[in-house]
């Protein structure tokens, strides 16, 4: 089961991770990060590196894995 991106943000804040911080981590920019939160993108990159920050399953947060890049 996906989550809704406001129960991600939610998630993101309660950890006290930034969206700014995992775009510096990754190297790209804050809006790509928003936009994968809010599923308007899908970068599997992203998608993990907020599944480890979090330090919950990908199948959890974004539903089952697909072979989105």
């Amino acid at each position: 089961m996906k989550l809704h991106p406001q129960k991600i943000k939610a998630l993101m804040v309660e950890h006290g991770i930034s969206q700014a911080s995992i775009a510096r981590d990754l190297g790209i920019t804050r809006q790509v990060v928003c936009m994968v939160v809010a599923g308007t993108c899908v970068s599997r990159r992203v998608q993990e590196a907020i599944c480890r920050r979090l330090g919950r399953p990908f199948e959890e947060i974004w539903g089952p894995k697909s072979n989105a890049i």
